[in-house]
């Protein structure tokens, strides 16, 4: 700053980042929650769900500017995309909702974009869906599932494009937690258990303890002693 003398931080490029203008002593924040959740995406090799819309605006940037330099009577429009989320009301309808970024409950995340682009300045739809792979690793269960298939069906009867952004780990499968550390495993060869298993089971006091709050579908056995469920 010629005035005050102090260095401060300033900005490389068009757009200015939180700290273009103020000192170099200013002290970084502290990670806060999204960016929790992009450090936690990128261990697993790839973007935070909710930068996607973000990477999309620059990408149409970068197609105007270079439309601008072959065409300069024309301009780079103020508003590049329009973007709203889709998401399940409580009685599984799909609906168009403004909100933060962060505040999805389950593993997957649609919108419905509007792109404007030299070649359609008036702005074209699309529905983006996308795993978020901060939540659960980014596993299908039911209500993942009932998302892609209605914000799939949207794109279908508004007859547009739909893209699909896949970072996941699979089928989630459900387990009720309370039974999780309770199970044995009766292996084929106790001695070397990459022979395999036989089954899974419950000693009689665990399963009292869970089948009294419904978590656990068992049959009596007398194949392991004394018995088992």
């Amino acid at each position: 700053d010629p005035t005050s003398g102090q260095m401060q931080f300033e900005a490389w490029g068009h757009k200015q980042g939180p700290l273009h203008g103020l000192p170099i002593s200013t002290p970084y924040l502290t990670k806060d929650y999204l960016q929790q959740k992009r450090f936690q995406a990128q261990s697993n090799g790839t973007t935070y769900v909710y930068d996607f819309p973000d990477m999309f605006r620059q990408a149409l940037m970068r197609l105007w500017e270079e439309h601008v330099e072959m065409h300069p009577d024309e301009d780079v429009p103020a508003c590049l995309l329009n973007c709203v989320e889709l998401v399940l009301d409580g009685q599984q309808r799909l609906v168009e909702q403004k909100r933060l970024p962060g505040e999805n409950d389950v593993g997957m995340v649609a919108w419905r974009m509007t792109l404007f682009t030299p070649e359609y300045p008036n702005g074209r739809d699309v529905i983006v869906i996308a795993n978020d792979i901060t939540f659960l690793l980014g596993t299908f269960g039911p209500q993942e599932d009932l998302l892609f298939f209605k914000a799939s069906e949207r794109a279908r009867q508004m007859a547009i494009p739909r893209l699909y952004i896949s970072a996941n780990s699979g089928a989630r499968i459900g387990l009720a937690e309370e039974v999780k550390h309770l199970f044995n495993v009766a292996w084929v060869d106790p001695s070397n258990p990459d022979k395999g298993y036989k089954y899974l089971y419950l000693t009689p006091e665990n399963f009292k303890k869970v089948s009294a709050v419904n978590s656990v579908n068992a049959e009596l056995t007398e194949i392991c002693w004394p018995y088992c469920w």
